[in-house]
Parts: structure tokens; sequence; C-alpha cells
């Protein structure tokens, strides 16, 4: 479990276990017995998976920006250790699925510890993968937070829209700019 984040949920007070909280089941980070937390646990990942593919739509058709890159870099980053926090947690609920209730296999051919054992290998296994994705997701952040284009004159700015970083004085309105956008005008 990613122990290391600090989520805008953890800084709440944790709500009683024996009097649940009126605030919203997503946003409590204790227990909340309200069995519709589950239900908006689901919604938000369906929420969640809309909004990533409208981002990977939006970016396909951006202009590169290093700006942008950089922020979806991060936000790939803190996906991925939601997504091994969701992971943890859904192997511990697993692991005590079948304390105190009857179990079926849908096909019933097969017997349910069996696939109670392969879906706690499958999604340790996915912790572990997404884990490690997370980390290289980290290295990428990192290494496009290091870059940036120089710039060597005012064209330069016109032409290349990869960099957020502008020449000092870019900025500046110069009413005796020609059209290339050099300062001064024509000599």
């Amino acid at each position: 479990m990613n122990t290391n984040r600090t989520h805008e949920h953890d800084v709440h007070e944790p709500a009683s276990p024996v009097h649940p909280t009126h605030a919203h089941p997503a946003r409590s980070s204790g227990r909340v017995d309200d069995t519709s937390a589950g239900a908006e646990a689901v919604a938000r990942a369906e929420a969640g998976i809309a909004g990533w593919e409208d981002a990977v739509r939006l970016q396909r058709w951006a202009i590169p920006d290093h700006a942008d890159v950089y922020a979806l870099a991060g936000e790939i980053v803190a996906t991925l250790h939601a997504l091994e926090d969701l992971a943890h947690i859904l192997a511990r609920q697993i692991a005590g699925y079948g304390h105190g209730r009857v179990l079926y296999d849908d096909t019933r051919h097969v017997d349910p510890a069996q696939r109670l054992l392969a879906a706690g290998s499958a999604i340790r296994a996915l912790q572990g993968a997404v884990s490690v994705a997370a980390g290289w997701a980290n290295e990428f952040w990192s290494a496009v937070g290091h870059i940036g284009v120089e710039h060597t004159s005012a064209d330069d700015i016109a032409e290349d829209t990869t960099d957020i970083r502008r020449p000092e004085g870019a900025d500046r309105d110069d009413s005796t700019a020609d059209m290339s956008g050099r300062a001064g005008g024509a000599r």
C-alpha cells in the first residue's frame, strides 16, 4: 500500500465506526456504516475512466506543450498510486470474502475456494505491476520535468510551442515590432 502519499481525504478526522458520518462516503477517511460506499466507489471509478478517456482524446489533438505533458505525467503517477492502494484494499477484502458466507461458483463446476485463490493471486500480481508502473511513471515525470527548450530569438517562441518558458522581455508590448515579431521594426 502506498503510505508515502497524502491524499486530500486523509486530512479529515476519521468517522466513528459506531456513529456513522453524514459526510459523503468517498470523502471520509474512516469507516462508514453505509452500504452505498461501495456503489459510490464504483461510480467514482467509472468517472475516472471517462476522465482518462477524455484526456487521451484531447491530448491526441493538442499541440505538444511542456506544461501539459508535465502535468499529465504527474496525474498518471497519482492515478497509479491510487490504483495500487485500491488493489491492496481489494486483496485484503477478497482474502476475507468467504468468512461467514456461503460462496458458490457461477459455473457450478469449480470450487469457489479455488476461484478465491486465483482472484487473490491475480490482484496481488496486479498490485505489484501497478507499483512497478508507478515507479516508471515517476521516472518519466521526473525526467520530463528537467526538459526545456533554449530559445535563441523571439522567432523561436512563435515556432516552438512545446516549452512553457519565455525569454525575458518576450511579454513586453513593443509597438515598433515588425511582422516577424522582432523588436525595433524594419531597419
